[in-house]
């Protein structure tokens, strides 16, 4: 392997979105009018004049606005066309929102409006210091965020970093075909082979230190051509190191679509590529905010999210900062395609550790860029603090007030974790996220977020925060670190109603200190698919949710009373929370095959995915022997997570290695198959 195409040194030696810029300059040319037309009626706004007579061009309705001129020029680029992309995001966006306005200039008046940052930046890729900067003022911090899984959400794939196996013994079969993993000097390498065809990858970054790690690397040797994507761009392998179990495992997730009955990817053959600098790249790398808020998943989340309307001077950003990305000019009476054609080929392929500040997530991905603050660090007068908030000349935020409005506010906070703790994912009947990475936006379609809250709960305390219950410097580690009587004390801080004893027994119908009383059981069950185990859903809501209970998905009873059947839960929740809590019979006959059988098996045996994996994962926590036979059969799940999960559930319950006993949960059904009746036929172990 001579001949390996060089790595490109780690920056550090010298100091889920498809084409994000195209999707940023449609959204700009869909939305400008419309934002203006916000923008004039805010109420920020609304009592200024100057607005209401700045001379601009009458936008039509969308998706055909047309973008404004930049001053100076007297000709407007061509209109937007109309296309899904721009339909798709009109019914998404929120403009009550009004969180994200895109403009070529500032029109007279708006300035006067917003919170005034004067010079100040942190956007900038030269506002950034690194974090070996926050080392000497702050090192309790840079040391918990030192072996924070953050820090190594990506990493060059060095020697200290890689996590896998790559002796040379360890390897997998899958798909007919074999995976190995070696490694020459300081470099790793991953091959596939199958029927006399051979791939081998060349690895440059990990993904993960915690449960499993992936890899990003480009083909370097095979029959795909020299223009194949595989060889040209940096996408994740399909293979990872599980860990814990000290084996090599099909990656999941990446290239699979878990709302289909069947998610095989066949990467002997297929030829998908995901690339990673495009999009994963967002939230597993600190990028300058102002390069973060250019790429479509930072506009999308800056839009969704963001507390306060920020207006963005797009070709004054690129026209410091990047002006190689755009070489056309905005005062140019240019057709639009070719602008968009620009701006797409310089943001879809941006090479990320070239412009990222740091590979992982590190202290200015939350604090922003900090450069400011360093180079005033010992001058107390005129020390700038980092800010929880983009700020730079290029950009004005609606509201009034100072600094202190960009700095550590719970609004701030909040968002802080949204930029990358959110998204969309496949969703329960309840609108619960069913997998992880988008615990924020789960968290705020509950009322514990709801700053509008009215119960007397809620009165005259501060809305729920992420860092109420995180630190954001320390890693959880494998396991949640806080015990019971500490989680329930995080809710109880607001809910002082349910401190004692006597309340919790009266409000939960269970013994204090049991299960059943302990808060999240109740309002936060564990039904999100995490790395390798359920964890808890961050939507706080309601164990009696008529949605969830009507359409036979997981409810906070059931997952502790998996043997009893729903009637015996309907009655219960009746008796306990009044009559009110009565669920559409109809519904209830529709979705439950057999109402008066376990729960817990209804939901082994249900057509929707996540059920199914949340049931594998409740039933073998509790060491449900009872429901044995039911569980292997559920090892033949359509669905390579849930077999996972089922598989690593069923080796903890049974205290045996299912991989020793011939099963693989990425085998092939006719195999997976022989080995279910192999594992059926064995003695059914004592309780323990």
């Amino acid at each position: 392997m001579a001949d390996n195409p060089p790595r490109s040194e780690p920056p550090g030696k010298h100091g889920n979105d498809k084409n994000p810029a195209r999707e940023l300059l449609i959204i700009l040319l869909v939305f400008g009018g419309v934002m203006l037309a916000i923008y004039g009626v805010t109420s920020a706004f609304k009592n200024r004049s100057p607005i209401e007579s700045v001379k601009r061009p009458t936008p039509p309705p969308p998706p055909t606005a047309a973008i404004a001129p930049t001053a100076g020029t007297t000709a407007a680029l061509s209109p937007a066309p109309t296309n899904s992309l721009s339909k798709a995001y009109e019914n998404t966006y929120d403009p009550s929102r009004k969180a994200l306005y895109w403009w070529h200039e500032l029109p007279g008046g708006l300035k006067e409006g917003s919170i005034d940052s004067g010079a100040a930046s942190n956007i900038r890729p030269q506002d950034y210091s690194g974090a070996r900067a926050c080392l000497e003022c702050h090192p309790s911090n840079h040391r918990d965020w030192n072996s924070h899984s953050h820090k190594t959400m990506n990493a060059w794939a060095t020697p200290e970093n890689v996590a896998g196996d790559f002796s040379g013994k360890a390897g997998i079969e899958y798909l007919g075909g074999k995976g190995s993993f070696h490694r020459e000097g300081d470099r790793f390498f991953m091959k596939l082979e199958r029927n006399g065809r051979t791939r081998v990858f060349g690895i440059d970054r990990t993904i993960g230190s915690r449960f499993t790690q992936y890899y990003v690397g480009r083909l370097i040797e095979g029959p795909d051509g020299g223009n194949s994507d595989m060889r040209t761009v940096q996408h994740v392998l399909p293979f990872g190191y599980w860990m814990d179990k000290k084996e090599w495992i099909p990656t999941v997730h990446v290239f699979r679509d878990t709302r289909k009955d069947d998610d095989e990817f066949d990467p002997f053959a297929d030829e998908d590529v995901v690339s990673y600098d495009g999009g994963c790249a967002n939230c597993h790398t600190t990028l300058p905010a102002g390069d973060w808020m250019m790429r479509s998943l930072g506009l999308r989340r800056m839009s969704k999210f963001s507390p306060r309307s920020i207006l963005f001077d797009v070709p004054g950003y690129l026209e410091e900062t990047k002006p190689d990305f755009l070489k056309v000019n905005f005062a140019d009476d240019i057709p639009f395609d070719a602008m968009l054609d620009q701006v797409d080929h310089s943001f879809n392929n941006m090479d990320i550790p070239k412009h990222a500040t740091e590979l992982g997530i590190s202290c200015e991905a939350c604090h922003q860029g900090c450069q400011q603050h360093v180079e005033n660090s010992d001058e107390e007068e005129t020390r700038l603090k980092p800010q929880f908030f983009p700020t730079s000349p290029h950009l004005f935020s609606q509201g009034s007030g100072g600094l202190e409005q960009l700095g550590r506010t719970d609004d701030n906070l909040n968002f802080t974790c949204a930029k990358c703790h959110s998204g969309d994912r496949p969703k329960y009947a309840g609108g619960h996220d069913t997998w992880n990475s988008t615990e924020f936006s789960d968290a705020v379609a509950g009322a514990c977020y709801d700053k509008r809250a009215g119960s007397s709960a809620h009165s005259g305390v501060r809305h729920l925060t992420c860092v109420h219950c995180h630190d954001p410097h320390k890693g959880i580690g494998k396991k949640w670190p806080k015990t019971p009587q500490q989680d329930d004390q995080s809710c109880i801080d607001c809910h002082e109603q349910f401190a004692s004893s006597a309340a919790i027994a009266a409000h939960t119908h269970h013994a204090p200190g049991s299960a059943g009383s302990r808060c999240m059981n109740c309002h936060m069950p564990k039904i999100n698919e995490g790395l390798q185990d359920m964890v808890r859903t961050h939507r706080i809501f309601n164990p009696t949710d008529k949605t969830m209970i009507e359409a036979n998905q997981p409810n906070a009873c059931n997952l502790c009373h998996l043997d009893k059947p729903i009637d015996w839960t309907l009655t219960h929740l009746r008796e306990w929370y009044g009559e009110e809590h009565t669920y559409d019979n109809g519904k209830v006959a529709a979705n439950y095959p057999d109402r008066k059988g376990p729960a817990g098996l209804g939901w082994l045996k249900s057509p929707h995915a996540p059920t199914r994996l949340s049931a594998g994962s409740a039933l073998t926590q509790a060491n449900s022997t009872w429901a044995l036979n039911e569980l292997f059969d559920a090892l033949n799940d359509d669905h390579l997570v849930n077999r996972q999960f089922l598989q690593s559930g069923l080796d903890a319950m049974l205290g045996v290695r299912l991989k020793e006993k011939g099963y693989q949960f990425y085998m092939r059904r006719p195999e997976r198959s022989a080995a279910i009746s192999e594992l059926k036929a064995m003695s059914p172990p004592s309780p323990q």
